[in-house]
């Protein structure tokens, strides 16, 4: 499905434990993909959420909003979660 828009979609997070090898096979076709190789909480993944969209909205590109998303989750004292999330 992600090929048939890979014209439009430029991002795709993925938010699910464990997405890291989907979100390689995204990787193929969308130039930004956020991923996880580890279970994340949930207040963890709003967090993220909310600070990386929050981050666009600011008109920030996608690497520096997920640098502010990351942080954000590392300022809420969830460190370790925010260390989960790879951008490739």
């Amino acid at each position: 499905m992600i090929s048939l828009h890979a014209d439009t979609v430029k991002c795709v997070i993925l938010s699910a434990c464990y997405s890291e090898d989907v979100a390689k096979a995204v990787r193929a076709h969308v130039p930004w993909v956020i991923g996880c190789d580890q279970s994340i909480a949930d207040d963890a993944a709003i967090a993220f959420s909310r600070a990386f969209y929050r981050a666009l909205a600011n008109g920030q590109d996608y690497q520096k909003a997920f640098r502010h998303a990351r942080n954000e989750v590392s300022l809420n004292g969830m460190s370790a979660e925010a260390d989960k999330y790879k951008l490739l």
